[in-house]
């Protein structure tokens, strides 16, 4: 096999290792140009560190070094590094001032740039991109069509992929997930189990946590907390100061800016299960039990078709009584 570059005489020193720069042996094509022979690339450390097949390529003042590879169809240019045991393959771009180290893997058709971060275990790989200041690193996995970007910080065991946006100062950790077409903003922190989907917003300074779940629609903003196994989808919003905890299930037009807009009790009726009843958009409450959706008033009417006065019945309706005093009489400071 007749090699694509050599390694020149002109070195840099780059800490406790010295770089070489790569000069083409040969004519080929990379996916961004045509490489000439006798054109010069970027730095590596020796020739472990890009692959002598594939259309890869160094560019610019792109370094390599340590046990990091680049191989396929990868591009790595600008000031970019690659470092430690780092590997960047497949048609991926690494470029601007970013940095790959650790035992980071960026692959598919990934791209890396500005002054972002991939470090540690983590792994972007599809069409991600991840860029300006933002960080990738635990055993973090950022892939299919998703960005990352600002100062966002993406650790832990997180996932982050479908179409889904983390921008600003908005840090996704632990084994939470964010997917779909969700976006997470602003100072929010996402953590735990917790899981943002669909086209859901998590921002301002929002915290999601335990193994709660935004989907569909939904809205959480402000200083809002939503926790413990709470359920928040449709076209909900969680906003101001309102904290949400336990098993709450807030959907249909939910609309809490306090902890006294919802009260979950429970287990009770002949399901044995946890009720939620919950303000709306309108200021009317809304009942989420069980398959049942819908207005206290048609909730009521339910039981009473179904329970009459027997014991279900009566603790259903003692229920939604407790709710009303909770939620319309409530103290709204």
């Amino acid at each position: 096999m007749r090699k694509k570059y050599k390694l020149t005489s002109e070195t840099k020193i780059c800490g406790s290792h010295t770089l070489y720069r790569i000069q083409a042996l040969k004519t080929f094509e990379t996916p961004i140009c045509a490489i000439h022979a006798g054109e010069y690339g970027g730095w590596v450390e020796s020739e472990k560190n890009l692959s002598q097949t594939g259309g890869c390529w160094i560019f610019d003042d792109a370094q390599v070094y340590g046990k990091a590879r680049i191989y396929s169809n990868a591009q790595v240019y600008g000031y970019a590094f690659i470092a430690d045991n780092a590997f960047v393959g497949d048609g991926a771009q690494v470029f601007g001032d970013a940095h790959v180290f650790g035992d980071a893997q960026v692959c598919g058709k990934a791209r890396i740039y500005g002054s972002a971060q991939v470090c540690g275990f983590a792994q972007v790989y599809g069409n991600a991109q991840v860029y300006g200041f933002a960080q990738v690193c635990g055993d973090a996995q950022v892939y299919g069509d998703t960005q990352v970007y600002g100062n966002a910080q993406i650790g832990g065991y997180a996932r982050i992929y479908g179409s889904a946006r983390v921008y600003d100062r908005a840090r996704v950790h632990d084994r939470a997930q964010v997917y779909s077409i969700a976006q997470v903003c602003g100072n929010t922190q996402v953590f735990g189990f917790a899981q943002v989907g669909g086209y859901a917003q998590v921002y301002g300074d929002a915290f999601v946590c335990g193994s709660a779940q935004v989907c569909g629609r939904a809205f959480v903003y402000g200083d809002a907390f939503v926790g413990g196994y709470v359920r928040v989808s449709d076209n909900a919003r969680i906003i101001g100061r309102a904290h949400v905890r336990g098993n709450a299930n807030i959907v249909q037009n939910g609309d809490i800016e306090c902890s006294t807009d919802y009260l979950v009790i429970g287990p009770i009726g002949s399901r044995d299960d946890d009720t939620t009843f919950y303000r709306t958009a309108n200021h009317s409450i809304h009942v989420a039990c069980g398959c049942f959706t819908g207005s206290i008033d048609k909730f009521l009417a339910a039981v009473e078709k179904k329970h009459g006065d027997n014991h279900h019945g009566k603790m259903y309706k003692m229920a939604a009584e407790l709710a009303r005093v909770q939620i319309l009489e409530g103290n709204k400071e």
